[in-house]
C-alpha cells in the first residue's frame, strides 16, 4: 500500500505503522529482526496510532475502532461512532479509551 507513514506503534518485536492516504488509509506490521511486513489490513479514513493491549491490537480509524489479532492483523470486531476519531486509542486499567468527536469512551473488552 502507499500512503505517507505517521502515528507508529509497538507491539512487542513489531512496529505497528499507519500509512495515511488520501482517502484510506493502511496499518502494516512490520516485523523487528527482518523489516519485512507480516501484514497489512485496509481502514477506513484516517488512522490515529495504534495500542497493543495483551494479543490486540486496536486501532481508530475515521468514525470507527478495530480490534485486530497481533498475529496476523485478522480483524476481531469494529464498533462505528457517531462522530470522527480525535484520539488514538489507549490500554488502561483493563478497557480501551479512545476520543471520537468531543466525548471520551471507555470499552472494556471481553475476557
Amino acid at each position: 500500500p502507499s500512503g505517507k507513514p505517521w502515528r507508529p506503534g509497538v507491539a512487542g518485536d513489531r512496529l505497528l505503522v499507519v500509512l495515511a492516504g488520501e482517502e484510506r488509509g493502511w496499518l502494516i506490521s512490520v516485523e523487528g529482526a527482518t523489516w519485512w511486513a507480516s501484514w497489512s489490513v485496509e481502514l477506513a479514513g484516517l488512522a490515529y496510532s495504534p495500542c497493543l493491549a495483551g494479543e490486540v491490537v486496536y486501532v481508530a480509524a475515521g468514525n470507527s475502532l478495530v480490534a485486530l489479532a497481533q498475529e496476523d492483523g485478522d480483524i476481531l470486531w469494529q464498533r462505528v461512532f457517531p462522530r470522527e476519531a480525535g484520539t488514538g486509542p489507549i490500554a488502561a486499567g483493563g478497557a480501551i479509551l479512545c476520543g471520537f468527536g468531543n466525548t471520551l469512551y471507555k470499552l472494556v473488552p471481553e475476557g
